[in-house]
């Protein structure tokens, strides 16, 4: 969280939404905008987990299936597609099952996780409706995802 940012009730804004069975939480402040019913343009020669490209006002943006980038299987699709478009990676949104709560709290456990693929990309937890949601590293997220396209 930077200075500049606002706190409510001393708490910062966090966003929690739905991939799969699992619920996760990333700072609002990253996230650019969510985006709905996008169409999914697909890509040759891309990991599975890139959906392909959306466009988000004319400029070409990577979905990637976050569930799928955890290897917990696809994303199921409800009513909608919704799209988390990433502040200082607007050229990578994560599709994600829902949209559950912006939650403000101070309730932030930062740790450190086993070294593992999936682990690499969180930082932490916070408390959300009686349990503890996954606090994602969205920068490591992305450069696993911007390593794994220069390698495929």
């Amino acid at each position: 969280m930077n200075d500049s940012e606002e706190s409510v009730d001393g708490g910062w804004p966090y966003l929690i939404f739905s991939s799969g069975e699992e619920k996760y939480a990333v700072e609002s402040s990253s996230v650019k905008e969510i985006v709905r019913n996008n169409t999914i343009y697909p890509v040759p020669f891309a990991p599975p987990y890139v959906r392909g490209i959306i466009n988000c006002y004319s400029s070409p943006v990577a979905a990637i299936d976050w569930s799928l980038f955890l290897g917990k299987g696809e994303t199921k699709k409800g009513k909608e597609s919704i799209f988390l478009v990433l502040k200082d990676c607007d050229d990578t949104a994560l599709q994600v099952g829902g949209i559950e709560e912006f939650k403000y709290t101070q309730e932030v456990t930062k740790q450190l996780f086993p070294q593992s693929e999936e682990h690499g990309c969180f930082c932490g937890t916070i408390s959300w409706a009686d349990s503890m949601v996954p606090l994602v590293d969205l920068k490591a997220a992305v450069e696993k995802i911007r390593r794994d396209l220069e390698n495929s």
